[in-house]
């Protein structure tokens, strides 16, 4: 019976106590206004701007365009310093396209000699073959160690160089000089030199050397002739070993050499 006695007091306490926090608390509708008359008291009024007065000077009104004439626009930054110079721009194309193209192997010139000492027939040839060098070694096993086994260089081995060519009959000087050293015993030395070119000018159809090998103290060892066969229509080849010192490689701009 208590309970039930003191149940409605509890109830009208509540509601006198909270019912002045729930009357005044805002509805989503009452705040949408609010933060609406927030944002246009906020926002500037526009004010229509008054036509700029053309000023007299002595008389003279001056033109209202020149009032509204558009402000010079600012003056460029100075991009010397990025700009690159003619010569950074071919420099820099040139590195980066990263391509590089190796030259061709058909395009050469062998030189018996000093350059136009021998007839320009025993400057062409077919092929050549045997620029080769390699370091000999001498195996040395050291004691305790299984692991390898030292290599002490000794010298240089070079191959022999093969220069291929139609078989010319008549009027050769390497033809001569081939005769002389196997057929007589006169036994002499001298210098080749092989130049790899390139197209300088397809124009005036000049060429530049691109590298060069030098040849020194080379000497025929042998000339060998193509087998003869009736059945087939090639031509006839001879091909002269040549044995020599050493060679150097390198590049020369000392001379154009012309188609």
């Amino acid at each position: 019976m208590d309970g039930f006695f003191f149940l409605p007091k509890i109830r009208n306490l509540i509601a006198h106590n909270y019912q002045p926090c729930i009357s005044t608390m805002p509805t989503p509708s009452s705040k949408r206004k609010k933060v609406q008359a927030a944002s246009a008291k906020n926002t500037p009024k526009k004010t229509a701007t008054p036509s700029a007065k053309p000023k007299t000077t002595g008389g003279t009104a001056k033109s209202s365009t020149a009032a509204s004439k558009p402000a010079p626009p600012a003056p460029k930054a100075n991009n010397t310093t990025n700009a690159p110079s003619k010569t950074t721009k071919k420099s820099a194309a040139t590195k980066n396209t990263g391509v590089y193209y190796p030259p061709v192997g058909f395009c050469f010139i062998v030189t018996i000699g000093k350059a136009g000492e021998l007839p320009r027939i025993d400057n062409q040839f077919k092929e050549v073959t045997g620029l080769s060098l390699e370091l000999e070694t001498e195996d040395v096993e050291e004691g305790g160690e299984n692991r390898f086994v030292h290599k002490l260089p000794k010298r240089v081995k070079n191959q022999e160089i093969v220069l291929k060519r139609g078989l010319v009959t008549s009027g050769s000087a390497l033809t001569d000089w081939c005769k002389e050293v196997l057929e007589q015993q006169k036994y002499k030395m001298g210098d080749i030199s092989l130049d790899l070119v390139g197209v300088k000018d397809a124009g005036k159809e000049e060429y530049e050397s691109l590298m060069r090998w030098s040849v020194v103290g080379a000497m025929p060892v042998k000339w060998e002739i193509s087998d003869f066969n009736s059945t087939e229509n090639e031509i006839v080849i001879e091909s002269i070993t040549f044995s020599y010192q050493y060679y150097t490689t390198g590049k020369t701009t000392d001379k154009i050499i012309k188609s």
